[in-house]
């Protein structure tokens, strides 16, 4: 199998539009970025797994905002995955974590999202420009997979009948060799055998992971998916990146009381941990000095 094509060496999220306006579809390779998300948060095969398709998702989902504009998928399970998260910003920043229950059996091999995420929900929020509160909306999730949840949210919510497919891929070691995702989305008034006939043509369609390494591009993924003429919007790329940051987190601590940092300083709470990235952080005894004095100005 080839892995020369660049769809394989670089993350991206590939938007492109029918031209005859019916549809709009996005295409994303985000296997660095999961891979790079296994590693920070040092996870076993199967949290990789839905990390990956999490990651994959919010990446083509926030093709569709402006700019810093960004979206969260929190799925909240009752499953072995209690929870999943995935944010990506428009600019192409991804960023997640998975939470497993505490008394989890990780299987050697991947099952049906079912077994793995059981029954809950899924909840999306968006941070859009001139909207002062996050726009959300809570769905509940369909036992089939994510994709199906999804896309159901998309049905639902946003009112836009939409295709979803996502794909993960690990090798023996457990590690992530790809992750992406694929998105068909009507246009207002098509009809519903065009819907009908992009699901089954999708649903046809090899796996993206093996696309991918037979060296099919993006707009070879997306020929298939929708057989109808297209052209390519934009193409961008995607990197897992957080923003988190000592000073951000000093930003948090100086909601507390002068009483619970000088806890925290007496019993050498200093490692603080973003739950995001993974990153660790620790805090100096300037940096406590700096908090304590900062609280001591407030109260007087």
């Amino acid at each position: 199998m080839s892995k020369s094509s660049s769809f394989m060496r670089r993350d991206r999220v590939t938007r492109a539009l029918t031209r005859d306006g019916k549809f709009r579809i996005v295409v994303t390779n985000a296997t660095a970025s999961a891979l790079d998300g296994q590693k920070k948060h040092q996870l076993d095969a199967y949290s990789a797994y839905f990390l990956g398709q999490g990651l994959s998702i919010a990446a083509a989902l926030a093709s569709f905002l402006k700019g810093e504009e960004r979206i969260s998928l929190q799925f909240n399970c009752d499953g072995i995955i209690r929870s999943l998260f995935a944010e990506s910003l428009q600019v192409g920043e991804v960023r997640g974590f998975v939470q497993l229950a505490d008394d989890a059996e990780i299987s050697s091999s991947i099952d049906k999202d079912s077994l793995a995420l059981g029954s809950g929900t899924l909840k999306v929020s968006k941070i859009l420009y001139n909207k002062y509160e996050p726009i959300t909306s809570i769905v509940a999730m369909l036992p089939e997979s994510t994709a199906k949840t999804v896309a159901a949210y998309l049905a639902y919510s946003e009112q836009i009948p939409s295709a979803v497919a996502v794909d993960v891929m690990l090798d023996k070691k457990g590690l992530i060799t790809f992750a992406g995702a694929l998105i068909a989305q009507a246009m207002p008034g098509v009809e519903a055998e065009d819907i009908y006939a992009i699901e089954k043509a999708m649903a046809a369609m090899p796996r993206l992971s093996e696309l991918a390494y037979l060296g099919k591009e993006a707009d070879d993924i997306i020929h298939l998916a929708i057989g109808r003429d297209f052209e390519i919007v934009n193409s961008t790329p995607v990197d897992f990146f957080c923003r988190c940051s000592i000073d951000r987190f000093k930003t948090m601590l100086s909601s507390l009381g002068i009483s619970e940092l000088l806890d925290m300083r007496r019993k050498r709470q200093d490692e603080l941990i973003c739950q995001y990235c993974n990153k660790h952080y620790y805090l100096s005894e300037n940096d406590f000095d700096e908090l304590l004095t900062a609280l001591k100005a407030k109260e007087n």
